[in-house]
């Protein structure tokens, strides 16, 4: 688990932060060895899912790239 991430998610307000941090157990619960990153400012899964906390929601992204 990346520190970056933490401040990241400590940031974000109620409710996108509890949001945040479901979605980022799921990910690494499911995928226990995965690469955590802050990229582009936003938590990354080995380039593979993002997640954004946004004003008004969360989006959870999949990324095409090889």
């Amino acid at each position: 688990m990346d520190p970056k991430v933490q401040v990241y998610i400590k940031k974000q307000g109620t409710p996108q932060r509890e949001i945040v941090e479901a979605l980022r157990r799921m990910i690494l619960k499911t995928f226990p060895d995965i690469k955590e990153e802050l990229k582009l400012g936003v938590p990354w899964y080995e380039g593979k899912y993002y997640l954004v906390a946004l004003k008004d929601h969360v989006n959870l992204g999949f990324s095409m790239m090889v």
